[in-house]
């Protein structure tokens, strides 16, 4: 009868003994893979957040270079050549277009500024008119003021024509000895040149047309000129 008690004891001790090692092992199956599954997501988030952090690292600032400019911007500074004509009577009509060696056309955003002196041929001596405005990309036009008057503008990929009314020259006395001596380089009569300065003086209307694609040149006559009144 005492042994009876003692190998009962021994065979539950043994018992509990088995079933703490298989569902010892057991536990830890259970739960690896969930932990491993979490921190694998976590890691993937981890390197989304770090992909997003760089692109936005790389992505240029505002105004920077590599960012897209504000709609409608342009930038051009610039001398060309062109022509200077007077609306005038028909008779005259031959007289009165000027070949212009320079002029100053500049849009900075959108304002723009034009600049040059006017044919010496018909005023005879040097003036130099400026104007500026803004400038409208979306039509292309630009409206100009300045102290001689108004100059409305239209721009096209290959000419600017502006259209001007400059009563702000009045008087504008221009030297007809000079230009006499310029028409020289005038098919016709002397007297239509004369004329047409006399018109103009009285009522200084024009365009000037500027073409885009041939490069300013310095005018000799209008550097001699300048010249020659800071001596005085």
């Amino acid at each position: 009868m005492r042994k009876t008690p003692l190998l009962l004891g021994a065979f539950v001790a043994f018992a509990c003994f088995a079933c703490g090692s298989v569902a010892g092992p057991s536990e830890p199956s259970t739960s690896s893979p969930s932990s491993g599954a979490g921190g694998a997501a976590g890691a993937a988030g981890a390197g989304t957040d770090t992909s997003a952090g760089a692109a936005g690292a790389n992505a240029p600032a505002a105004g920077q270079p590599g960012s897209t400019p504000a709609p409608g911007t342009t930038a051009v500074s610039s001398s060309f050549g062109g022509s200077y004509s007077v609306p005038t009577t028909a008779a005259l009509a031959a007289a009165a277009t000027f070949d212009m060696p320079e002029l100053n056309w500049s849009v900075q955003g959108n304002v723009a500024t034009l600049a040059y002196n006017l044919p010496r041929a018909l005023v005879g001596k040097v003036v130099r008119v400026t104007f500026t405005g803004p400038f409208d990309p979306a039509t292309g036009t630009a409206t100009l003021s300045g102290t001689p008057g108004t100059s409305t503008c239209t721009v096209t990929a290959t000419t600017v024509s502006c259209s001007e009314a400059m009563q702000g020259l009045v008087p504008l006395n221009p030297d007809l000895n000079v230009v006499s001596s310029l028409a020289a380089t005038y098919a016709g009569p002397v007297s239509d040149r004369t004329a047409l300065a006399q018109q103009f003086a009285g009522d200084p209307i024009g365009i000037a047309l500027i073409d885009l694609s041939r490069p300013g040149v310095a005018d000799p006559s209008e550097v001699e000129a300048a010249g020659h009144q800071k001596g005085k």
